[in-house]
């Protein structure tokens, strides 16, 4: 895909002290973060902050998709679970969510607090 080759194709302006300097910066990030894990179990974040048409994400896949997960990026890179759970309706109709975010394997915590957060079969919140 031509979105996919443009993105892994600027691998190529990055030197390998570039990378190790960047996995030793997120290894600090990743500390940091993990000392927070010590007084919370979980993190709730909204799952998007907007929506895109598809032919406006056509127009701009890269900037677009990197705006979609604003809230989201970080859970892959520091070793986190999370599940994404509907919320509801927006006031315009369109779908809305949360993404509840924990330390790697609480994923049955997660899935628990999902399965909390849902609304009633049949039930639709306006938000």
């Amino acid at each position: 895909h031509e979105v996919t080759r443009r993105v892994i194709a600027q691998g190529r302006s990055y030197s390998a002290l570039d990378v190790f300097g960047a996995m030793y910066r997120l290894q600090d990030l990743k500390r940091d973060c993990d000392a927070v894990w010590q007084h919370a179990e979980a993190l709730v974040v909204p799952t998007t902050g907007t929506i895109y048409r598809r032919d406006e994400i056509a127009a701009n896949p890269v900037a677009l998709n990197t705006n979609l997960g604003y809230y989201t990026n970080f859970v892959n890179l520091l070793d986190l679970c999370a599940i994404a759970v509907p919320t509801g309706f927006r006031a315009d109709g369109l779908p809305a969510g949360v993404t509840l975010i924990a330390p790697a394997f609480a994923d049955s915590l997660l899935c628990g607090l999902g399965r909390a957060w849902l609304p009633f079969p049949g039930e639709h919140v306006a938000l």
